[in-house]
């Protein structure tokens, strides 16, 4: 019966922009501005719908929260503030990204989906970012970051299979390119070698003295 329900729903969906388009094109209705980003949401709430009544429907997840993102990106462009424009693309990448997270704790069998989940949230971000055009944000360093947790929350999360340690091992990697980045943009990277060797240093004084004096005391 629930199939059913998303059946009809979907082919009224159908309907409604088959008549749209016809009624755009004969110059009929000028709403584009409105009606598209209304359609692209009805469109991606009747997969999520199908995806609420079943969750062995995952897979609806992604073109739903595709369709949302797209009536984001339409809504925003037209109706943002001028100087936001350029974080519409954030919207549709953001919303797939998200639709990977959501099927990977439905159901964590499913971990693989943190990876591309991860990824287009961290580019999501990267081109909202970089449409700020401002001197202050690498958003190098942020998109190795974004990488490097992705990953990083891949090794640690339980999955039915245990956890997936192999991945901390990119996650350790992406993490120091993302600080190296962050570094030499900063300029910084003169100061933070000699203090990780100030530090290192004082590392093995110390565990020499304590180690000679557990010695002695015995």
């Amino acid at each position: 019966m629930k199939r059913n329900i998303v059946s009809i729903i979907a082919g009224i969906l159908l309907i409604a922009v088959g008549i749209f388009l016809v009624l755009q094109n004969l110059g009929i209705v000028t709403l584009g501005n409105f009606l598209w980003p209304v359609l692209f949401g009805l469109g991606g709430l009747v997969f999520v719908y199908a995806f609420l009544v079943n969750r062995e429907n995952w897979w609806a997840l992604i073109p739903g929260l595709t369709l949302l993102g797209l009536a984001g990106v339409i809504a925003w462009d037209s109706f943002g503030p001028p100087a936001a424009r350029g974080w519409s693309a954030s919207f549709l990448l953001g919303g797939i990204g998200l639709s990977f997270l959501i099927i990977f704790l439905n159901d964590r069998e499913h971990w693989w989906a943190i990876i591309p989940g991860g990824v287009l949230l961290t580019i999501a971000l990267v081109a909202g970012l970089s449409s700020s055009r401002s001197e202050l944000i690498d958003v190098g360093s942020i998109f190795f970051l974004g990488l490097a947790l992705t990953f990083g929350l891949l090794g640690v999360l339980p999955t039915p299979r245990g956890r997936q340690r192999w991945a901390l091992i990119p996650a350790a990697v992406l993490l120091a390119v993302s600080i190296l980045t962050m570094a030499a943009m900063a300029d910084v990277l003169r100061y933070a070698w000699p203090l990780v060797l100030i530090v290192a240093g004082g590392w093995a004084v110390f565990r020499t003295l304590v180690s000679k004096n557990d010695h002695e005391s015995t």
